[in-house]
């Protein structure tokens, strides 16, 4: 099997493979690769947290070469098993930070390279004119999947000739003997209408060359007991739903028969219809798959912010005829931190001449929802005005305050007459990466009375 990957630090580098020179080209597999997230590990290595190995090779084309031109192609042997879904290719020119992915086709009997050797089939790379001679172009394939080691002989492609490199010298992947099981759980949240749904995938493979029979599956999902929780879907009736302890999910069951190079892909979405407590919750799972000889786990996390917000809306006399309204919100304790969208609506009534001073972050329109509202212009009623505040944050544990500030200038009603603002709604500013499940005091009104003097209710 590939070691499990480690940093390599070794100096000075060294190189599990140099070939002779052939028509201008060698090929080199260095006893070290750079993955695409730019970590430096053994060659070849397998990265448990994704389930996958990588397998990396290096071609120097010498720039002086005549005869034979560029590479057009090349034949890497790879486990008859592996399937083109569960491989991806990079390619990385002259040492470039940037890595590729390059398109590729698995064969077992190619036009030009023939049959691959037995249990093998190629991976076959065009080249299409990406690069020409006097490069060194370094390709990295990343599969799902541990394999077994062995040495083979690679086929070149280039403008004339095909090129064999006879020395069984280059670590391949090679199909396990026996059956061998590999997985990987995701995790996902998808949060539509203010409701969160769980949602995993668990692929289970089986890269040997035998069977599995009898595969046993036990999956952990650890829930929070303030979550309520929906019916639960899976896509197999292989598996059963045990909810009987609090705080965890339990799904499990067992697979007749795993065939060889086959992978099973088992979903499941896990509804949740309420939350009773704002926090920044993580949900852990364990997924463990097991037949006789073999076994293997995977864990993921889901992760979903939940707020709870508290509001208060009141008045304040500046002077004789000018007030503010001011908004006050507040995070709640464990309630994360946040970005909302406020609405007011303030409503001036017929009869009173107002300016408005300053609308703090607010956008304010008239109700036709277009028309800008004008500071230090005098407005008289009837109005309706919609303040709106966009991508406001709030910390967890903080509060955050907007105040409207305006000016009385006249009044033609002999009576009280009353002016009135109404914070509409609060809503977050990204609905599909949080929950929101409460408001204090949402829809709360506070005014400011005309007698002819200001007062504020």
């Amino acid at each position: 099997m590939a070691d499990s990957s480690q940093p390599y630090n070794k100096i000075p580098y060294k190189n599990i493979y140099s070939c002779k020179y052939s028509n201008g080209i060698s090929i080199i597999q260095p006893e070290y690769q750079v993955l695409p997230d730019g970590s430096t590990v053994n060659n070849p290595a397998y990265v448990s947290s994704l389930a996958s190995s990588f397998w990396t090779y290096k071609f120097i084309i010498d720039c002086d070469m005549q005869m034979d031109g560029s590479i057009k192609s090349i034949g890497i042997p790879i486990c008859h098993l592996i399937k083109s879904e569960n491989i991806k290719v990079y390619e990385r020119l002259d040492c470039n930070t940037v890595f590729n992915p390059v398109p590729f086709t698995l064969i077992k009997n190619d036009p030009s390279f023939y049959y691959a050797p037995k249990g093998f089939k190629w991976l076959k790379i065009e080249n299409l004119k990406r690069y020409y001679r006097g490069v060194c172009v370094e390709y990295i394939l990343e599969i799902f999947g541990n394999y077994v080691s062995s040495r083979q002989s690679l086929k070149i492609k280039t403008t004339y000739n095909i090129i064999k490199f006879t020395e069984d010298s280059i670590l391949v992947p090679t199909c396990n003997s026996k059956g061998n099981l590999t997985v990987k759980k995701s995790c996902f949240t998808s949060i539509i209408n203010n409701k969160a749904i769980l949602k995993y995938k668990v692929n289970i493979l089986n890269t040997g060359n035998t069977a599995l029979n009898n595969v046993i599956y036990n999956d952990k999902i650890y829930i929070p007991t303030s979550f309520i929780l929906g019916k639960i879907h899976i896509n197999t009736s292989n598996l059963s739903i045990d909810r009987n302890i609090p705080g965890q999910i339990l799904i499990n069951g067992r697979f007749d028969i795993i065939k060889p190079g086959q992978m099973l892909t088992v979903i499941y979405s896990i509804p949740v219809e309420n939350i009773t407590k704002p926090k920044k919750y993580k949900i852990g799972s364990n997924v463990v798959v097991s037949a006789m000889y073999t076994s293997a786990h995977s864990v993921c996390s889901s992760n979903i912010d939940v707020v709870k917000l508290s509001s208060e809306n009141h008045c304040s006399i500046i002077n004789q005829n000018k007030v503010s309204f001011i908004l006050t919100i507040w995070n709640t304790r464990y309630s994360p931190d946040t970005e909302v969208t406020i609405i007011n609506y303030l409503f001036i009534p017929s009869g009173i001449t107002l300016q408005f001073n300053n609308f703090g972050m607010y956008t304010a329109t008239f109700g036709n929802k277009y028309d800008i509202v004008p500071i230090n212009t005098n407005i008289t009623g009837p109005q309706n005005i919609i303040l709106t505040c966009r991508n406001l944050k709030i910390l967890q544990d903080g509060c955050t305050y907007k105040a409207i500030t305006f000016k009385v200038i006249s009044s033609t009603i002999a009576g009280k007459i009353t002016i009135t603002n109404t914070l509409k709604s609060i809503t977050l500013a990204n609905p599909n990466s949080q929950v929101l499940i409460d408001i204090k005091n949402l829809s709360s009104t506070s005014n400011i009375d005309i007698l002819p003097s200001v007062k504020c209710q």
